[in-house]
């Protein structure tokens, strides 16, 4: 039972990595056929078990529609696919369009998928988005305390046992929905965001 279970999670996993780097539909679809593989074989091996197999091959059933709904999503996702990978390494914008969308998200939860909402805010505030080109590029250094494909696990565990909340990717893709329904974008920040209201001391040199 473990067995098929941890199938299960591996391909959620795949799945969640899915959201973040832009994998081929044949790839998606080839997920989707091992996720059925592993709903018939848990069938046929676990028929014995009455109801425990039901139980299990729901569960499975449940990841293939999941997998299902992604492969739709990742063809013609409801709302614009601009680049969120690893987008808040680098955001270059005039200071009238940060000044427009009052910047980043500035909510009281770890800084997860916020650079994504940004990009989507900006758009909708009439935005072009540029790519730069090769040779113009960047490199990002990886760090332990933020997101790489091999920790998302132990690191969204570490959050949760800490209580800090963050922006998982349902929110994201709700919030990116609704700016592309309204043809606006969702200004999260109140009027004195940043350093506002503070009055800092100005030195020259």
């Amino acid at each position: 039972m473990r067995l098929f279970a941890l199938s299960a999670r591996v391909i959620r996993t795949a799945f969640n990595l899915e959201r973040y780097f832009l994998v081929s539909q044949a790839r998606l679809l080839l997920l989707h056929l091992i996720a059925r593989v592993l709903v018939d074989g848990a069938t046929r091996l676990l028929r014995s078990t009455g109801y425990l197999v039901v139980v299990h091959t729901t569960h499975l059933l449940r990841s293939t529609k999941h997998i299902a709904r992604l492969v739709v999503h990742h063809v013609h996702p409801p709302y614009p696919r601009l680049h969120t990978n690893g987008c808040g390494d680098f955001t270059l914008m005039a200071r009238e369009h940060w000044f427009a969308v009052r910047g980043y998200p500035e909510l009281e939860m770890f800084s997860f998928n916020l650079d994504s909402i940004l990009c989507h805010m900006a758009h909708h505030s009439g935005v072009k988005e540029r790519i730069l080109p090769n040779p113009m590029r960047i490199y990002h250094i990886e760090h332990t305390s933020g997101w790489t494909p091999q920790t998302e696990f132990d690191m969204k565990e570490r959050l949760k046992s800490l209580g800090i909340p963050m922006l998982h990717f349902p929110q994201f893709q709700s919030w990116a929905t609704r700016m592309q329904k309204e043809k606006r974008p969702i200004v999260l920040n109140g009027e004195n965001w940043g350093l506002g209201p503070e009055d800092l001391n100005e030195m020259r040199f």
